[in-house]
């Protein structure tokens, strides 16, 4: 929003059946009071992933059972365990205030990004993205960024398409992808 991304990288199931109908109706609710989750988006603050997260801001996380210390090196002085199960939720991230930054630069990589879905405030719409990208001149903002390692030729996540919040068509997938399409071709 104000032109600003604050993308929040999930682990979990991305596919359009699993986090995809989540964030659908998460869009349609957003839709029911836009100002209210508009603030709260402004106001989230993105944290740097490799800083240490505060003492407040664990203890909190603690409280609230966002914590999972099976993970990454398991520990308090880790964003990502910190955080962790605030992934694939976006209103209770949104209520929580604090999220890790390594979303936006995840876009780029659409070998392992292989769906995105972004609220943007600034249109009012639900943009789709789709990934395994070699095309740089696909669709969407994202598509002609390049991640910066691992040699192989994929750029950022490409566009499906994009629906207004308040207008979210119920075969919203069937709008997007055609009928018998194979997922890797999609």
């Amino acid at each position: 929003m104000n032109e600003q991304d604050k993308l929040l990288y999930n682990h979990f199931d991305s596919y359009p059946e699993g986090l995809g109908e989540d964030m659908i109706a998460f869009a349609r609710k957003i839709a029911t009071d836009v100002p209210k989750y508009r603030s709260l988006a402004e106001n989230l603050r993105m944290v740097d992933p490799d800083s240490t997260p505060d003492i407040e801001t664990v203890e909190r996380a603690a409280q609230a059972g966002l914590h999972d210390l099976t993970v990454s090196n398991r520990s308090t002085t880790d964003w990502y365990c910190v955080l962790r199960n605030l992934q694939g939720e976006p209103e209770k991230t949104l209520e929580f205030g604090i999220a890790t930054s390594g979303g936006n630069d995840f876009v780029a990589d659409s070998l392992f990004c292989e769906w995105a879905y972004i609220i943007n405030f600034d249109t009012g719409e639900i943009e789709i993205y789709k990934g395994f990208n070699t095309d740089p001149a696909a669709a969407g903002r994202y598509a002609s960024l390049k991640d910066k390692g691992d040699g192989v030729e994929y750029f950022g996540v490409r566009l499906l398409g994009t629906f207004p919040l308040y207008d979210i068509p119920e075969d919203w997938q069937g709008k997007l992808l055609p009928p018998n399409v194979d997922e890797e071709a999609a």
